[in-house]
């Protein structure tokens, strides 16, 4: 992949990526947020899915904090499942070139993305060099498309928003929250179109 970053990338000074769906990809599924879900009580489960997102802290952890006679033996099953899934990140194929043609080009790079504190570590185990820009949702406690996470990257950045660009796979998280906020996006589709990548 040697031809030039295309100039609808590179007028911008600094580019964000989400993570899964983006980057990277899980290749063992094991359905443990169906399965996770299920094993939380009915009217807890939408403070469940808000936390588990923004929490620095085990699931299991969480879990028997929202119901303290929650099954532990079945949580842990899930916490093993879980720990298998996310030892399967790899990354998406021609984004270790994208990303290396970017800080060629002499392109911050960053990256934004909702998940929890499980999928974090093995997903930054597979960016070719670290991020100049960090933004997990577990770790700074807002998550996309809160307007807080988008200023915290472009902050961070010490950009202004129209100098930064998102991408990711997510109508809302990834296209339509930035764009409000005055930052360009762009799906990952179309992006990788753009170099060539195969689909």
């Amino acid at each position: 992949m040697s031809q030039p970053v295309p100039e609808s990338v590179s007028r911008y000074a600094a580019v964000c990526f989400d993570l899964f769906g983006t980057l990277v990809e899980v290749t063992d599924q094991r359905g443990v947020w169906r399965d996770a879900l299920a094993l939380v009580p009915r009217k807890r489960r939408r403070e469940f899915k808000h936390r588990i997102m923004r929490e620095n802290r085990p699931m299991a952890e969480l879990v028997s904090e929202l119901d303290p006679f929650a099954n532990l033996s079945l949580w842990n099953t899930i916490s093993d499942r879980t720990a298998t899934e996310a030892r399967s990140t790899q990354k998406r194929p021609g984004m270790s070139c994208i990303w290396s043609m970017l800080q060629r080009n002499g392109q911050r790079l960053g990256i934004c993305s909702n998940l929890s504190l499980n999928y974090g570590p093995p997903a930054i185990d597979q960016l070719p060099t670290p991020p100049d820009v960090r933004a997990l949702s577990y770790e700074l406690g807002c998550a996309k498309p809160d307007p807080e996470i988008y200023h915290y990257v472009v902050d961070s950045f010490g950009y202004r928003p129209e100098q930064v660009i998102f991408v990711g796979d997510t109508a809302e998280a990834d296209i339509l929250a930035p764009r409000r906020l005055g930052i360009e996006a762009m799906h990952i589709r179309q992006f990788e179109k753009l170099f060539s990548v195969p689909a």
